[in-house]
């Protein structure tokens, strides 16, 4: 399962087979934006191929009508890849 907040990066835990629990491992940081505040959020993994996906969100989302994040600060759409 992955999961994260706004402000604490994204982690990932392996489940038990049934879904309901962990599987007894500790959670791994899998993403981290070192970028202004380090905000990151809802997080969607898919495998294609021999490569992992990591979809998420990035950057500042509110308070465009009176103050503008800085032009590459915007809220967008960020993705990395792996092989493990």
């Amino acid at each position: 399962m992955n999961f994260g907040s706004f402000y604490n990066d994204i982690y990932q835990v392996k489940m038990n087979s049934a879904g309901t629990k962990t599987a007894g491992s500790a959670a791994y940081n899998i993403a981290f934006n070192v970028t202004s505040d380090h905000s990151e959020e809802g997080a969607f993994m898919y495998q294609y191929g021999s490569y992992f996906y990591l979809f998420f969100s990035s950057g500042a989302c509110c308070g465009y009508d009176t103050n503008r994040p800085a032009a590459g600060e915007e809220y967008k759409i960020m993705v990395c890849r792996s092989t493990t």
